[in-house]
């Protein structure tokens, strides 16, 4: 990202609950976890996820 090297991880579940796909995303160049959740299409080939996280640039505002 931006020229550095990163490390990264995603976790991906379903929530029988909500019946909704869960993600949740965090790397070593982040301060926050990034999670979101969707449901899938196609027999769950395509899964579309919203979420919203933290901007460490801009304090107590959210991005997207």
């Amino acid at each position: 990202m931006m020229g550095k090297s990163f490390i990264g991880r995603s976790l991906l579940g379903y929530d029988n609950t909500k019946q909704k796909f869960n993600s949740v995303w965090v790397s070593d160049i982040q301060t926050s976890m990034f999670t979101s959740e969707g449901k899938g299409e196609i027999g769950n080939k395509v899964i579309t996820l919203e979420g919203k996280a933290d901007c460490p640039q801009r304090a107590g505002r959210t991005f997207p």
